[in-house]
């Protein structure tokens, strides 16, 4: 019964959802849904009564428009939508207007910004009005995530936009090549035995590279670097073959 989605595929899997463009059957770069795609999407909103939208800032007044518009499409091919938006769904929006504003389009376009009848496309002004049939505000106040004073300090600062040279002097500090920044011995606890969760490939491998040198020292091993060079008869690959290779699965 219900359907939980966000703008970006990270915060989608923070919830435990999927993204908007998935959930819509959307693609990137727009164009018309065909027969069996419309199909789909009545089968799959078909039971849905409630969805949450995670991340609102991030959302268009277009991209709202176009959301409400194939969902309400999906609710009536079946039979069990409305005229109303988003096919009488129960929706639920949640987010930070403090945060991201939408991507790959005007500042303009966020939900929060009045229309202009002069400039703004239909779509635009269709997802404003759609806005603000929200009526119903909850604002969530308290604090359960940080409970380091100066750290929330710093936090509440910057979702104002307020920082001062003091917050800016506390992040450079915690930046390990600041002069400023306390020495840090990653042999010791908690350092240790810490886990690095990393999206660069760059950062994982030197941190790879710099925890095995430091673990064969403290043993006494010797560490022996072998790089692997691939070759088709003797001669190395050209750039162009080198892609196919890299994206090949690896095997064992």
């Amino acid at each position: 019964m219900l359907v939980k989605g966000a703008y970006t595929g990270l915060t989608a899997s923070v919830i435990d959802g999927k993204t908007l463009h998935f959930l819509a059957m959307m693609s990137v770069q727009g164009g018309r849904q065909s027969a069996q795609t419309i199909k789909a999407l009545e089968a799959y909103w078909r039971d849905k009564h409630y969805f949450i939208i995670d991340e609102i800032s991030m959302v268009s007044r277009q991209m709202f428009t176009k959301l409400s518009g194939i969902i309400s499409q999906a609710k009536a091919g079946d039979g069990t939508g409305t005229e109303e938006p988003f096919g009488g769904l129960n929706v639920i929006l949640v987010g930070d207007f403090h945060q991201f504003p939408p991507v790959t389009t005007k500042a303009l376009t966020a939900l929060y910004w009045p229309c202009n009848p002069e400039k703004d496309t239909n779509s635009n002004m269709l997802g404003r009005k759609l806005y603000e049939q929200f009526d119903t505000v909850v604002r969530l106040k308290t604090q359960v995530r940080v409970t380091d004073p100066e750290w929330l300090d710093l936090l509440q600062h910057a979702w104002h936009g307020t920082c001062q040279e003091s917050h800016i002097t506390m992040l450079c500090h915690l930046v390990l090549t600041h002069n400023g920044c306390p020495m840090t011995d990653f042999m010791l606890p908690p350092w240790k035995d810490t886990l690095l969760v990393t999206p660069r490939h760059a950062m994982h491998m030197q941190w790879n590279s710099m925890s095995v040198k430091h673990r064969t020292q403290a043993n006494g091993h010797t560490l022996i670097k072998c790089p692997a060079f691939d070759t088709i008869n003797g001669r190395s690959l050209t750039l162009q073959e080198k892609f196919p290779v890299a994206a090949k699965p690896k095997s064992g």
